[in-house]
């Protein structure tokens, strides 16, 4: 799953006020949210302290609806 990427996603959503996956970049990220298996790894390793989980359920819920 390509995170980096998803959040990045998300951020620009949030920034340009579109859930539109084509402007977003989001249709072109290859592992989506919905591959995690919550197992906290993401976590556990994010040098900035992110809630990797709650924002990979955001961004599902931003883009898969």
């Amino acid at each position: 799953m390509e995170i980096p990427e998803l959040l990045a996603a998300l951020n620009e959503a949030s920034f340009w006020e579109t859930k539109d996956p084509r402007l977003t970049g989001y249709l072109r990220i290859a592992g989506k949210p919905g591959a995690c298996n919550e197992c906290g790894q993401c976590e556990e390793i994010c040098s900035q302290g992110l809630p990797v989980l709650r924002l990979l359920k955001e961004t599902a819920a931003t883009f898969d609806g």
